[in-house]
């Protein structure tokens, strides 16, 4: 089941959504969409989930 590409709402406003809309719009293999997906969320997850503006990082 991991090899089926899912549908993706093109005009939900969530980051890995627009990722992948992003990987769909170039063409990318599926592979790499599930490889991409997969480290954004270690990073996330990483980060405990809060975003890297409010924890002091990546400020603009």
């Amino acid at each position: 089941m991991d090899d089926i590409r899912l549908p993706v709402n093109t005009s939900s406003p969530r980051f890995l959504d627009q990722v992948r809309i992003h990987i769909h719009k170039n063409g990318l293999a599926y592979r790499t969409e599930q490889t991409y997906i997969h480290w954004i969320k270690r990073f996330i997850f990483f980060h405990k989930k809060r975003h890297l503006k409010t924890n002091g990082k990546f400020r603009d």
